[in-house]
């Protein structure tokens, strides 16, 4: 019998996509204009930090202490977060290696 290799199944990474995506309804992107929003693109691509950081920053966004203000395409990227609750997620440590 092969032996099974760790990771995601196709079907969980999408379910995963489906919550992140279903955490705001889409917005008119011309609402969203303000240097207080910025979207989730933004902030996967590096410049809040670190893996653990922007991990630290999906969890805020599922557990609902980083609120989503909308969604300006309907997919992950176009999730739109207020600016200023992001350093101090990005800045919490897990624990998991302390």
């Amino acid at each position: 019998m092969p032996q099974k290799k760790p990771g995601f199944h196709e079907l969980d990474i999408e379910a995963f996509i489906q919550k992140l995506k279903s955490l705001a309804p889409p917005v008119n992107p011309a609402d969203l204009s303000s240097p207080k929003y910025v979207r989730f693109a933004i902030v996967a691509r590096g410049r809040y930090g670190s893996v653990e950081a922007k991990a630290n920053i999906v969890r805020a966004l599922l557990s609902g202490e980083l609120p989503v203000v909308g969604n300006v395409d309907g997919t992950v990227a176009g999730i739109v977060v207020s600016t200023g609750g992001i350093p101090a997620f990005s800045a919490r440590r897990t624990g998991a290696y302390e």
